[in-house]
């Protein structure tokens, strides 16, 4: 088994101080894969968390205690998959979500639930696709929380405020379906 890496924030600090440590490669348990990592993103709350934002909450998910991994979107190669997974093969292209827990995003290797990544899209790159789970979910449970979904959006009038922006511009995209 190769050896792994990890970005490690190793204590709530404004501006946060990071290294980088060694780790062994994750296995994957059942319902999981192992996605060698090609890109991850850095979101805002990530920046929060990095100094501190949220510990005590999340110390109760077994994700406030530093160091920790930052990150939750993932872009990457399929290493190995756990027991039950049928959807993924080593060698399948995959992106999705990392969630918050005691894990991140920001390492080589990590072990994920299949349930939370989806296949490469044609014409997109890692780059691209790391760039988009956390961004969407975000847009989708706005527009949820604003009673907007898939059945009533057609023909309604929305404002998208910062409508040029990577959230603006997904919004249209969405509305205009």
């Amino acid at each position: 088994m190769t050896a792994a890496e990890r970005l490690l924030c190793l204590s709530p600090a404004e501006p946060p101080v990071f290294s980088v440590g060694a780790m062994p490669v994750p296995r994957p348990g059942k319902g999981e894969v192992v996605l060698r990592v090609e890109a991850a993103s850095v979101n805002p709350i990530d920046v929060k968390r990095a100094g501190g934002y949220g510990q005590r909450l999340l110390k109760l998910k077994g994700a406030g205690k530093f160091p920790l991994v930052l990150g939750n979107d993932v872009a990457g190669v399929v290493e190995s998959v756990g027991l039950g997974v049928t959807a993924w093969q080593p060698g399948d292209r995959a992106f999705g979500l990392v969630p918050t827990g005691k894990g991140g995003a920001h390492a080589t290797h990590v072990a994920v639930e299949s349930r939370w990544l989806r296949p490469f899209v044609d014409g997109h790159d890692a780059v691209s696709l790391a760039a988009f789970p956390y961004t969407f979910t975000t847009l989708w449970q706005s527009l949820r929380k604003a009673g907007i979904d898939e059945h009533n959006a057609k023909g309604l009038e929305v404002l998208v405020h910062g409508a040029s922006g990577g959230l603006g511009r997904m919004a249209i995209q969405l509305l205009t379906r």
